[in-house]
């Protein structure tokens, strides 16, 4: 029967026709009675958004038992300090986009329908809960924060690997300041007159020690020999029987204000690592993390600060075989920590999970006319993992770099007692994260004369972003010491265009911190020139040696003056301050080798 809202009738009428056209008919009346059962209203399942996004309530599930259409009423239920307004409120499936919060927040909304005859069902409810957009956060400032630390990492490892493969152990302590040393000292002395405590960290900013432990045998005590395609080789520097420790401070500044999301920071990551040689071509290590970072923030709709501290450990390799031909260096990376944000009087903490690997490795391919071929490679690979009660679901960061390069090196003298090196190396850089795909060609020359205490350097620096940057340079060198132990010394460097220029040979100019950082791709070359002026004098409280140095390019110029005092044999001392167009500051720096 048709829809109706009052009870009526339908006559029907038959009629019947014999062979002999006789007709008769008869009426049958049906009455509909209405009986009009209320519509249900379904609100739809629970929704989770974050902020600045758009929401779609959906009550499409809704129903009357008759079949009439249904007319949608939405409203926001119980008292909240966020008050929304729905799009589209009379339909189906509103929508509202997600206001910017401070902290987790659960909207509450009614639904209720009618039918055609005016019925209303009975309320049903869904609960929409709005979080914080803290992933943006995340994933501004986290690949920045890995890049770092794989870089420090990086260079702490391979430096004990040049360490190891090139001297015999040595023990000794550098303890530094910053080049804003006075302001340390101020606010350390803040920090104490208020709380009573001192925060040690800052005063070991750019310090670091070695402490082998152990004797080092001398070449003719030594037990270990060297096998090259089947034949016993000579037995060079033999390595340190021990175990050395060793550990570093290091700061970096890190910030992107290029676009309308920016934030700028610090960080400080202090290791303390150790290794030992197991015989001539095998190293074991390890090395142990602190990182913390202090952030500012202001993206698109949100402004605050964010910090961090994270723990990781970093067991490590070094492989040496075919008589030094082939090195290989590999280290995998575990971590964990707490990240907070602040907005407001908002404070969120997330924890944080890291892992990753690093492999490395260099092979001499031949050599012709004094001249070696070298093949270099190394790969990194990164992931952080961040889980909040702000976020919808975990949140992974990944990072994949990768370099292979190729470093042609010639050394020659001539019959002046001068030596020539040349260098050429040619890489090609990969780095691969989420939402970001970077390839870039890299190359750099280098090639110096030295005879006696005069040096002279030029360096070639090109740099190209297949996709939309690129960089390049041109610096030179000019050195001149007078006598080791006293007297004149001075150095002229002109830099134009990239000061990665001033790259000496090798690998490390292709794995420098500043690739991940490369996001505006307008490139200005400009001049810059530095100098160093200093004169050693001995007396009998030590060796002095004042020195002053300047550094200048077009937007700023820097000179430090200072005195470097060795009053020992083992110890000394370097007290400088540094002066340029913006700010000032004192840096003290002392050294004991042991």
């Amino acid at each position: 029967a048709p829809y109706s809202t009052v009870d009526y009738q339908v006559s029907f009428v038959v009629a019947v026709t014999d062979t002999g056209d006789n007709t008769r008919t008869d009426t049958v009346t049906v009455t509909v009675t209405v009986t009009d059962d209320p519509p249900t209203a379904d609100a739809g399942s629970d929704l989770t958004v974050t902020e600045r996004t758009v929401a779609t309530l959906d009550g499409s599930a809704s129903f009357d038992p008759e079949g009439s259409d249904l007319t949608y009423e939405w409203t926001q239920a119980f008292a909240s300090e966020v008050t929304v307004r729905l799009n589209a409120a009379t339909t189906a499936r509103p929508s509202f986009t997600a206001p910017v919060v401070s902290a987790a927040i659960s909207l509450v909304f009614t639904l209720r329908v009618f039918d055609e005859g005016g019925l209303v069902s009975a309320p049903d409810t869904v609960r929409v809960v709005l979080l914080p957009d803290d992933a943006r956060v995340h994933q501004a400032i986290l690949p920045e924060v890995m890049a770092a630390l794989s870089n420090v990492t990086s260079s702490a490892i391979n430096a004990r690997i040049a360490s190891v493969n090139s001297a015999p152990a040595t023990s000794n302590l550098s303890v530094a300041g910053s080049n804003s040393f006075a302001g340390i000292l101020q606010q350390q002395a803040d920090q104490y007159a208020q709380t009573r405590r001192l925060n040690l960290r800052d005063l070991l900013d750019n310090s670091s020690f070695v402490l082998a432990l152990g004797e080092q045998p001398t070449t003719e005590s030594c037990p270990y020999r060297e096998f090259a395609l089947g034949e016993e080789s000579t037995t060079k520097n033999c390595p340190h029987r021990g175990l050395t420790l060793f550990g570093q401070a290091s700061y970096r500044d890190i910030s992107d204000e290029s676009t309308n999301d920016s934030y700028s920071g610090d960080l400080r990551i202090l290791s303390l690592g150790f290794d030992s040689q197991l015989g001539r071509s095998l190293l074991l290590g390890g090395l142990i993390q602190n990182t913390q970072g202090d952030f500012d923030y202001a993206l698109t709709g949100s402004i605050g600060s964010y910090t961090l501290e994270l723990t990781s450990v970093h067991p490590y390799l070094a492989l040496s075989l075919l008589n030094d031909r082939l090195k290989f260096w590999g280290n995998v990376s575990f971590g964990t920590g707490r990240a907070t944000i602040t907005s407001g009087a908002s404070e969120r903490k997330s924890d944080l999970e890291m892992a990753g690997w690093t492999m490395g490795g260099s092979f001499s391919l031949f050599s012709v006319c004094a001249t070696d071929f070298h093949l270099l490679a190394e790969v990194a690979s990164t992931e952080m993992n961040v889980r909040s009660a702000a976020l919808v679901s975990a949140l992974d960061i990944a990072s994949f770099r990768s370099k292979l390069a190729l470093e042609i090196t010639q050394v020659r003298r001539n019959v002046f007692g001068g030596q020539l090196d040349q260098n050429l190396t040619v890489g090609y850089l990969l780095d691969d994260g989420d939402s970001v795909l970077d390839e870039g060609l890299e190359v750099s020359a280098r090639l110096g004369y030295t005879r006696g205490r005069a040096s002279f350097s030029m360096s070639l620096y090109g740099l190209s972003d297949l996709d939309v940057y690129e960089e390049w340079g041109i610096s030179s060198e000019i050195r001149i010491q007078t006598v080791e132990t006293h007297g004149l010394s001075f150095s002229l460097k002109p830099t134009y265009g990239s000061s990665s220029a001033n790259t000496q040979s090798t690998a490390a100019s292709l794995w420098e911190a500043a690739w991940t950082q490369r996001q505006t791709p307008d490139f200005s070359p400009d001049m810059q020139l530095s100098a160093t002026l200093d004169y050693a004098f001995l007396s009998a409280r030590g060796l002095f040696t004042p020195y002053v140095e300047s550094f200048l390019k077009p937007a700023d110029s820097i000179t430090t003056t200072g005195l470097r005092w060795r009053p020992l044999s083992p110890l000394s001392l370097d007290f400088s301050h540094t002066r340029s167009n913006s700010d000032e500051g004192l840096l003290m720096k002392v050294q004991w080798d042991f």
